[in-house]
């Protein structure tokens, strides 16, 4: 097609953004929120999928990243929610997140950790999959994959209830 018939379709797709939006968002938490999860790790469960991806993204700020969400919740993000960066001295670290959020006991699989290896590139240094629930065998396995090398990182509801003590691990598992 011509660019003003691509340009049409893409509007009417819903993947262009209208001048002068912003692309990425950098969005606060609640601290009484907050303080509701670490009275309880078990409201994480309870959390919308926009509001478990704001903790997320609170997390990692609290980890000194900086960190930007990539766009509502609802919208095709092409497997990434979060892209978290981090001055480092030589060069920068930058997170290709994907946040997943489960109702009741599903647990996030392999097809979350195949979507994620697709951005294993520059300028993205490391994957990390966050899940409100746990991990297939399956997902763990693919995640460590000799291919993948050091690029993901898993973290599950265990994980998560240390990130609400401020405990986020070794920086070896980071």
């Amino acid at each position: 097609p011509n660019e003003k018939n691509l340009y049409r379709w893409c509007r009417a797709l819903g993947i262009l953004c209208p001048p002068r939006t912003a692309l990425v968002q950098v969005v606060g938490l609640a601290p009484e929120l907050v303080r509701v999860l670490k009275e309880n790790p078990e409201e994480l469960r309870r959390l919308r999928p926009d509001q478990f991806e704001s903790f997320v993204a609170n997390r990692l700020d609290r980890m000194g990243y900086n960190v930007m969400l990539t766009g509502p919740t609802n919208r095709k993000d092409g497997g990434i929610d979060i892209i978290a960066t981090k001055a480092l001295a030589v060069g920068s670290h930058v997170l290709a997140v994907q946040v997943k959020h489960h109702m009741g006991d599903q647990k996030t699989g392999v097809e979350a950790v195949q979507r994620l290896a697709y951005w294993k590139r520059p300028p993205f240094t490391a994957g990390l999959l966050v899940t409100n629930t746990a991990f297939t065998a399956d997902a763990v396995r693919a995640a460590a994959y000799a291919n993948h090398g050091n690029f993901f990182s898993l973290r599950d509801f265990n994980d998560l209830k240390l990130w609400l003590q401020d405990q986020y691990g070794s920086p070896e598992d980071w």
